[in-house]
């Protein structure tokens, strides 16, 4: 039986097939996507929103992903249920886009999700289609890239959520980019593992740090 694969290079994406090369799509990238043999282009429904007009609903992860879990979801939207609602949300290094979509279900105005990789960006997209669910997405990464996300956004936001890959970590240049950003009374909320303190800028101070096993948020806000 005949065989193909696809390779994605920068500019464009091709299907190979045993006798025949077919040029398929051409993808405006900001990075090089690897794709091996083997890995899923869909994700697995593990993700549930945990309130509000969506409540319940299943979401879409890429395979391989380390999503927020329900319980950390759960305390970070009860911490902010007062400020949730009308809200401008962004949410960096977004993934499934599990915090933008549950910002709308609570009752947000705007969410914009940033994410650097196209698979979880694609997935992120499928799911916010599902729900007929508006939300902005923007393909960055961070922090060089922080300009795409200020030309996207065209006003200050009023609560960020960042969920940096643990490895990496955040950098303080990134959390005063950040503060730029901020609406007066804004708050951030910063996932990292728990062994891990973040680099604060004089921009922002701590709040308060909780722990939820391995996990570690961060609540920052404006001196």
């Amino acid at each position: 039986m005949p065989c193909s694969f696809r390779v994605r290079i920068r500019s464009c994406e091709l299907s190979l097939c045993r006798d025949t090369v077919y040029t398929v799509y051409t993808v405006d990238a900001m990075e090089t996507v690897h794709a091996e043999r083997g890995t899923p282009l869909s994700g697995s429904r593990g993700l549930r929103i945990t309130g509000g007009k969506w409540r319940g609903r299943r979401l879409q992860v890429p395979a391989g992903a380390r999503p927020t879990t329900e319980r950390v979801r759960e305390a970070i939207w009860g911490r902010w249920q007062m400020r949730v609602e009308g809200a401008r949300v962004l949410e960096l290094f977004a993934g499934s886009g599990a915090m933008s979509l549950e910002a709308l279900s609570r009752g947000a105005h705007r969410s914009i999700a940033v994410e650097r990789s196209v698979v979880p960006l694609r997935l992120l997209e499928r799911n916010a289609a599902e729900l007929e669910a508006d939300v902005e997405t923007v393909r960055a990464a961070l922090p060089a890239q922080w300009s795409l996300v200020c030309r996207r956004l065209g006003e200050p936001v009023d609560l960020v959520f960042l969920d940096p890959p643990y490895r990496d970590g955040v950098s303080e240049r990134l959390l005063s980019d950040v503060a730029t950003a901020l609406a007066p009374g804004g708050r951030v909320a910063v996932e990292h593992r728990s062994g891990l303190d973040i680099p604060v800028p004089p921009v922002l101070e701590v709040e308060e740090i909780r722990r939820y096993g391995e996990t570690k948020i961060s609540y920052l806000r404006q001196p």
